[in-house]
């Protein structure tokens, strides 16, 4: 499966290893969170890995699901199921009003 599967949408953020953007799957229509990570000399960071590695064995309500793993162009990238709040949005004064599936499972946030 290739990263050309997915339209990008939007630029969510970025972080020390990469950006994240929100972007459609082309064959089901889903929006789904993309995180590109930039991978150095060495290959794929190693808090990547850890990243990727738990959140393959992780399933609860409560842990972002993480869909697909794509290496692509020195390139890996984490197609995640995507939320339109992020924990700190959630945790930080001032607090934002939540929609219901939020208020349902506060804790089913992505921190970038």
């Amino acid at each position: 499966m290739a990263v050309d599967r997915y339209a990008r949408v939007d630029r969510i953020g970025e972080g020390a290893y990469g950006v994240v953007f929100k972007a459609m799957d082309k064959l089901t229509n889903n929006i789904v969170a993309l995180k590109r990570i930039r991978c150095d000399d060495e290959g794929v960071p190693a808090t990547a890995l850890r990243e990727i590695t738990l959140l393959k064995h992780l399933r609860s309500e409560n842990v972002v699901e993480l869909l697909n793993v794509v290496y692509q162009d020195n390139r890996v990238c984490m197609v995640l199921e995507y939320l339109d709040q992020d924990l700190k949005a959630c945790a930080c004064p001032p607090f934002p009003r939540r929609c219901a599936a939020h208020a349902a499972n506060p804790a089913k946030q992505k921190v970038h």
